[in-house]
């Protein structure tokens, strides 16, 4: 026999909705709609690392090259979880993007 005892010691709630993170998404979808990409909100649990700094400076997560099963480093042999991918095309419009949206920042 054995026993298991969970403590919950931390918890790392999502970042709230805030004025400044507002601004900076309007910010990134009206460069994306200048170039003919679109940028949806999501919202997500509290696994961002922007949880940790968004109450000092705004924040967006998921920036990145599109993909799917973050986190994921294996596939089970059914099929049923599948490893974590990334789209090679949405590389370079996703860095494009991103450069324009800093760059118009900069201004």
């Amino acid at each position: 026999r054995c026993t298991v005892k969970v403590e919950v010691v931390s918890e790392t709630p999502p970042w709230p909705r805030n004025e400044a993170t507002e601004r900076l998404l309007q910010h990134w979808q009206q460069t994306a709609a200048a170039i003919g990409l679109s940028v949806a909100r999501e919202d997500r649990g509290g696994l961002s690392d922007g949880n940790l700094f968004w109450h000092a400076l705004p924040t967006l997560d998921g920036l990145g090259p599109l993909g799917d099963n973050c986190h994921c480093s294996e596939q089970s042999a059914d099929g049923t979880k599948e490893q974590e991918y990334v789209d090679v095309p949405t590389f370079v419009p996703k860095a494009a993007l991103d450069t324009l949206a800093i760059l118009e920042l900069l201004k």
